[in-house]
């Protein structure tokens, strides 16, 4: 009996069936960062001016990012059986230059060296840009608070983290490490997360846009000003586990009155700077980090007089 005699290039083998998981992960690591530096410079652009050079870093990265989100699919496709005439009609590549350019071997290489090279280009991106962050171990920095809010939310919500990682179409275990905060967070994130919990995403977004070196207070509305300063107070109350009046009149060491503590976060009055930098710290934050909206706050048209007095700390 002959063997039949295949005409035509050689079929790639078909990667183990465990690399399918390891490439659909791939694929949602590479879309995440993706989608993390798309925020970046969004709110880069937004700004009424901006270092042309962190732009180009960024549009850099992103293009590398593409590439490796392009392999990782290639890779995917490969091991759920996807034919590559299917793969390269979707790339406007040639079946040699898809074989060549995605090769197995190529497109391990370019995963074996993702996870190191993405978390070096988010520590740079966000290096010397955010002043309120003291590093990832400062249970104090904005970027840990901001972990700690979608922790506390993501507990008390009553979900799953399955639930949790089908609302953001991500395996469960990403959502475990990102609430470790070992995972870059994004605003799709954030707006997921506070979805599920029944708040609406304004609450987080001034801690958000400080914990991502995004935050400009020159550009706030300031009709809106108080309201963000409250949103920030809000967001640190749910970082430390969302204690009541008379906790965190304890925190305070009795410093201010339950009628001066509901004033700070819900107004009119606008609590002074001596004040607020207490409640800050009492509320495991570094009080520097909501200085500036404060300041919007204060400069204000209508802000109310604080009934808080600043002598009250002594």
């Amino acid at each position: 009996m002959n063997t039949p005699v295949r005409i035509g290039p050689p079929v790639p083998p078909r990667p183990p069936r465990n690399a399918a998981a390891r490439y659909h992960h791939a694929v949602q690591d590479a879309a995440d960062h993706i989608s993390d530096f798309s925020d970046r410079l969004t709110a880069l652009a937004a700004q009424p001016t901006f270092d042309p050079g962190e732009i180009l870093t960024i549009s850099q990265q992103l293009a590398n990012l593409g590439e490796d989100l392009a392999a990782s699919a290639v890779g995917y496709g490969r091991a759920i059986g996807t034919r590559n005439g299917y793969l390269y009609s979707h790339l406007n590549l040639s079946p040699e230059r898809l074989r060549k350019k995605y090769s197995t071997a190529e497109v391990d290489r370019r995963l074996a060296d993702h996870a190191p090279a993405c978390d070096a280009i988010a520590r740079s991106a966000t290096a010397g840009k955010n002043p309120t962050a003291s590093g990832a171990d400062d249970p104090r920095s904005a970027p840990r608070r901001l972990i700690a809010a979608l922790s506390h939310l993501h507990t008390t919500s009553g979900h799953t983290q399955a639930a949790l990682a089908k609302a953001l179409s991500v395996d469960p275990s990403y959502v475990s490490r990102l609430l470790r905060g070992q995972r870059p967070v994004s605003w799709n994130h954030v707006k997921a997360i506070c979805d599920h919990s029944g708040i609406t995403a304004d609450t987080l977004q001034p801690l958000y846009q400080t914990a991502m070196g995004s935050l400009n207070p020159s550009l706030l509305n300031p009709g809106n000003a108080a309201t963000n300063f409250r949103h920030y107070l809000e967001a640190l109350r749910l970082a430390s586990g969302n204690p009541d009046d008379q906790a965190l009149l304890a925190l305070v060491r009795g410093a201010m009155h339950d009628t001066d503590l509901r004033a700070a976060f819900h107004g009119p009055a606008l609590p002074e700077w001596t004040v607020t930098r207490r409640l800050a710290a009492a509320l495991t934050s570094h009080p520097e980090d909501i200085k500036p909206l404060w300041d919007a706050a204060r400069a204000a048209p209508r802000t109310h007089a604080s009934t808080v007095r600043a002598e009250a700390f002594g």
